[in-house]
């Protein structure tokens, strides 16, 4: 478990202060994964008016195993979640995740060495609850014995608005 805390003091601008708590849980020998953070900050504006936001990411996964792997994980942020002046946030003001399944095998049969199979889904939504990203992917990859790998990708974009041809990126 980690704590932070950052802060910003400027006589010509507004103060901003924000923290978290970050942890990464191993379990049953590292088989399993918990795995998150929640974050918190609060800026005052020139006038003095308070202003607090929130964001958080929690994820679950099956690290190990003969065949199967798993990941899923699901992140947040609200309107007024900011970090400006204190650090870089990826995803702005919205929410959304993905969920992974793998089937892998170790021990192939002749010519391939190894291969995994890869599912996933990706979704987002803004903060109004519009759908911005939609989008199933499969990934197979085989590695031979001579250590080449074949690598092949398919995503399908499901539909979505994007935010950023609408025009609705950066009104939060």
């Amino acid at each position: 478990l980690r704590i932070m805390l950052t802060g910003a003091f400027n006589e010509e601008r507004t103060t901003r202060v924000s923290g978290g708590l970050d942890s990464n849980f191993r379990i049953m020998d590292g088989t399993y994964a918990l795995d998150g953070y929640l974050a918190g900050s609060q800026s005052t504006t020139a006038l003095g008016e308070q202003i607090s936001g929130g964001a958080g990411k929690f994820a679950i996964a099956k690290l190990e195993d003969k065949h199967w792997l798993a990941f899923s994980s699901y992140d947040f942020s609200t309107r007024n979640f900011s970090l400006d002046e204190l650090g870089f946030f990826s995803e702005p003001h919205e929410h959304g995740g993905y969920v992974q399944l793998t089937y892998k095998e170790d021990r192939a049969s002749a010519p391939v060495l190894r291969y995994t199979l890869t599912a996933e889904t990706d979704y987002r939504w803004n903060l109004d609850g519009i759908k911005t990203v939609s989008r199933i992917e499969f990934q197979p990859i085989w590695e031979f014995r001579n250590f080449w790998t074949l690598d092949l990708d398919y995503i399908h974009d499901l539909p979505a608005h994007d935010d950023i041809e609408r025009g609705i990126l950066g009104l939060y």
